[in-house]
């Protein structure tokens, strides 16, 4: 590749020309859009890339420009870290503070960015790290546009992939151009997933480079050597390099090279009229690099072996020939072989092209190639602010120089600080390479393998997650760490129950037992509690599990903070197994001792309070708990990330008749990063939305949900007994699931009152409801409720009713509050508040509920209405057709614009438009 070509868009006119249409229109319409550039390898992309980022600038546009490279797909973020670290450190400190003011998660991505307010040793949860990098893409966009690069795609890393994919459907909002340029084939599914995606997006622009025919490849060679080239010249680079435009500055920079060019009249010639070129590009750069002095030659393989940008610093280091390294970088740079630019006013080197590193590093034996990573790990180990990725990989490269007892360490930590920045799949590769050093030490392999399950389960391969937890479990309990394998055998239960393996489940949450006998008295009684959790959420009888909590000697516990929390969580763990109230539960899991040195056991306690708080009907004190879990990284690395937090905020807005916030909850979720991950738990809370507005009628209303090839999935473990449950909500017949069903509880509770067959059963719920929850919970309503239904005398049902339908006032329940006045009505009671109640029930589009409570009260049905939109959705639509945008919508309602624009999807779904416009008619045609 010729450096510094002039004749880069060389048959690519036509292509720059739509680009740059493309910015000036969304420029005059201040919106987004998506470009896709895809290409044969050497076919021009990059050259089109730069044209138009370089026409970008010069027009004003704020241009961030990143680049995947080959070894650059384990760095997390890399490409994206390029972009973004590029232009905010180019800024001046003030504006640059402007822009990232309150996005610590930035800090995450971009090394060497200080952020007000960023926590460097804190966990980056992924979904935080996306939206922010959208709110700072949208306040560069309001001082200017942005058009977002991102070149060589087939080679960024998972985690850049996601981020785009989660910025497509705002690009219009936010006002940013996204271009991405790749190869026409790449077999990674992510890569294709996301080009997909934006071809959907309304505003896409999708560019595929063809090659060039003979006049394409003539100017081409034209404006590389100078002046026109003869028809032989031509003909032999039309033929060996089919069209494609690298082949032909490779052909061409190789005869150079030979002094086999000749200049005549007629054009440039060939001394060689059929040259032994190689036949694919690695040859045809490998014959160049063996021209090359060793010296030279050695600058070269060094820069290639980076696998970033190298600061010029640092290649001194490396070359160890100060002097005479700016003349060896003239040359390289002079052959086309070598890049440099300036970041932060550091002068960097890269090579001119991937396959130039390609065919370098392919020169390299094993011992030459382990040399130089030595060479790098010698450098960087003394540098400051290394990323820990970019040491793993040069000491995975030396193992065989450094040693795997000083390579494992390095790469066990890069796969830790991998974790904590939510890049799993980077993570699972630096574990996988220290556990292949680790030999048959079950001291080292132990914790190793636990990291894998970890990440293996961040990375949705549940079955390999528990695979390698299971041999974490055996090697930590072989190295006589009984903590740490008991530890391993928990989280392997609980992912064995949620993948329906529930012998698997037993054994591994059994053997937890085993091993913490030899632990400390903390860790046997941790161990103990969760063995008998998760007896009671398999469905086993809670005598089992009370007996397991009756040997648990918690006073033993030397630690007054880690006693105190012990003992409360097994007050929990008793009430779940049907033993004590609710409330004293909660109670005693709000401590006394302000501190606590086991984090793990103060997320599992907050975890338990917010769980509590729903199920009594605590609000506020689930909304202190929100905070507290805040604050303890609620969306933390853990193999088994909470997600208690949305559900507990949905199950507050929904009973609380905020279901438009409800609605916001549920479609943040399903559009965040862990939409894929919590599929179950969202498809059961719009199934939840939809049996209380009527959109699903009886149990076989209830759509199955379906897997990415479009057929319905077979729940399995507690994703079969919330479907359970539901199917009793609505009115199916059959028992109601008997284990716990954590933070689904109130709807299990819910539906064992609608499924009790007579008097006497619905009698013993109310019985258990009392027990479980104390004067003045939400269980207490219920049992009310209950007894309502099974009273004989009117009187008598009518004081139950009364007594369930003020709790539920009390507790700030409207929704509940009415079915109980509702159902007392039908009964004959008395018609007071209802016409209240019904007010409230068509504001939230409880159809079902409120076509009950106009029949009690005389009043016509209500009309149809045609598609039923939800609140939320026509309180957006509403907005449109005031004319606001969907970033000023999501401004007015406080939240993002994906959640807008995922309402907008549905709202055009039900009513089948397509456009604001048609939107704006249908609204107004409807009042």
């Amino acid at each position: 590749m010729i450096a510094s070509d002039p004749a880069g868009l060389v048959g690519r006119v036509r292509e720059f020309d739509r680009l740059i249409a493309l910015l000036d229109d969304s420029v005059a319409h201040r919106t987004g859009a998506a470009v896709t550039v895809v290409g044969e390898p050497g076919i021009g992309k990059s050259a089109l890339v730069g044209a138009v980022v370089g026409h970008a600038r010069a027009s004003g546009w704020a241009v961030l420009h990143g680049r995947g490279h080959d070894l650059e797909g384990l760095l997390a973020f890399g490409p994206l870290a390029a972009a973004l670290g590029g232009y905010l450190h180019r800024l001046p400190r003030a504006r640059r503070a402007t822009y990232t003011d309150g996005l610590g998660s930035l800090a995450s991505v971009i090394e060497g960015l200080a952020v007000e307010g960023a926590d460097p040793g804190r966990t980056a949860d992924r979904s935080r790290v996306f939206q922010a990098v959208a709110l700072l893409l949208g306040r560069i966009a309001a001082d200017a546009p942005v058009l977002l690069v991102v070149d060589d795609l087939q080679w960024a890393d998972p985690a850049t992939v996601d981020v785009l994919r989660y910025l497509g459907d705002d690009l219009e909002a936010l006002g940013v151009v996204l271009l991405v340029a790749l190869r026409t084939a790449t077999s990674r599914p992510d890569v294709r997933g996301l080009v997909s995606a934006l071809a959907r997006l309304p505003r896409h622009e999708a560019v595929t480079l063809r090659r060039l025919d003979a006049t394409g490849v003539a100017a081409l060679a034209a404006g590389v050597l100078g002046s026109p080239p003869g028809p032989a010249l031509v003909g032999l680079l039309e033929r060996r390099s089919a069209g494609t435009p690298l082949v032909v500055r490779a052909l061409l920079q190789d005869l150079r090279a030979r002094d086999a060019l000749r200049a005549g009249p007629g054009g440039w010639t060939s001394a060689e009229p059929d040259p032994d070129t190689p036949a694919h590009l690695l040859e045809l750069f490998g014959a160049g690099l063996d021209r090359l002095a060793e010296d030279r030659r050695r600058v070269l393989e060094l820069v290639c072996l980076g696998g970033e940008p190298v600061p010029h610093a640092r290649l001194v280091e490396l070359a160890g020939d100060a002097d005479g390294l700016p003349a060896a970088v003239d040359d390289l740079r002079a052959a086309g072989l070598l890049v440099e630019d300036v970041e932060h006013g550091r002068v960097r080197y890269a090579p001119a092209h991937p396959l130039v590193a390609d065919a370098a590093l392919a020169r390299l034996g094993e011992a030459a190639r382990a040399a130089l990573h030595a060479r790098y790990v010698a450098v960087l180990e003394s540098a400051p602010r290394v990323p820990p990725d970019v040491l793993a990989r040069h000491h995975l490269g030396a193992r065989d120089v450094v040693g795997p007892d000083r390579a494992r360490p390095v790469l066990a930590a890069a796969g830790s600080a991998a974790l904590r920045r939510a890049a799993p799949d980077t993570a699972l590769r630096w574990l996988t390479a220290a556990a292949d050093m680790a030999g048959d030490d079950p001291a080292v392999h132990g914790p190793l393998l636990f990291d894998i399950g970890v990440a293996r389960q961040q990375c949705g391969d549940t079955t390999g997650a528990v695979r390698a937890l299971r041999e974490a479990t055996d090697r930590l309990a072989a190295a006589g760490q009984p903590r740490a394998a008991a530890t391993a055998s928990v989280v392997a239960a609980r992912l064995a129950w949620l993948r329906d393996d529930l012998t698997g489940a037993r054994r591994s949450s059994a053997l937890t037992l085993e091993l913490a006998a030899g632990a400390d008295p903390a860790t046997r009684a941790a161990t103990a509690q969760a063995h008998a959790l998760q007896l009671v959420c398999l469905g086993d009888e809670p005598a089992a599990a009370l007996a397991v909590l009756d040997g648990v000697d918690v006073a033993a516990v030397p630690d007054p903070g880690t006693r105190e929390r012990l003992a409360g969580y097994g007050r929990y763990v008793r009430m779940v197994a049907g033993s004590g109230a609710a409330a004293d539960a909660l109670a005693a899991l709000h401590p006394a001792t302000s501190r606590c040195a086991d984090e793990r056991l103060e997320q599992t306690c907050s975890n338990a309070r917010l769980e509590l708080a729903v199920l009594l009907g605590r609000w506020s004190d689930l909304d202190a708990e929100l905070v507290t879990a805040q604050r303890l990284g609620e969306g933390g690395s853990g193999p088994l990330r909470s997600w208690r937090t949305p559900l507990a905020l949905f199950h507050r807005r929904f009973a609380t008749g905020d279901w438009a916030g409800a609605d916001d909850v549920v479609t943040e979720l399903a559009a965040s990063p862990r939409g894929a991950q919590w599929a179950a738990e969202v498809h059961a809370l719009r199934a939840w939305m939809a049996l209380h507005r009527g959109e699903v009628t009886g149990p076989q209303g209830l759509a199955d949900r379906r897997g990415p090839d479009g057929e319905p999935l077979v729940p399995q473990g507690p994703d079969r007994d919330l479907r359970r449950v539901l199917r009793a909500l609505a009115g199916a017949p059959g028992p109601v699931p008997r284990g716990y069903l954590v933070m689904f509880e109130w709807w299990r509770l819910l539906a064992l009152v609608r499924a009790a067959a007579g008097r006497r059963e619905l009698l013993a719920a109310a019985d258990d409801l009392d027990r479980l929850g104390g004067p003045g919970t939400a269980p207490a309503a219920l049992a009310a409720r209950a007894r309502a239904s099974a009273a004989t005398r009117p009187g008598e049902a009518a004081r139950h009713a009364a007594l369930a339908a003020s709790t539920f006032d009390a507790l700030g329940m409207p929704v509940d509050a009415a079915t109980v006045r509702v159902e007392a009505a039908e009964r004959g009671a008395g018609r007071d508040g209802l016409a209240a109640d019904l007010a409230l029930l068509d504001r939230l589009g409880a159809a079902p509920l409120a076509e009950r409570a106009r029949r009690l009260l005389g009043r016509p049905a209500a009309a149809p209405a045609g598609p039923v939109l939800t609140p939320r959705e026509r309180e957006v639509a509403e907005l449109v057709t005031d004319g606001l945008s969907n970033a000023a919508i999501a401004e007015r309602l406080v939240v993002s614009v994906r959640t807008v624009t995922s309402h907008l999807d549905h709202v055009y779904t039900k009513l089948g438009i397509g456009s604001r416009t048609e939107l704006a008619r249908e609204m107004r045609s409807t009042h």
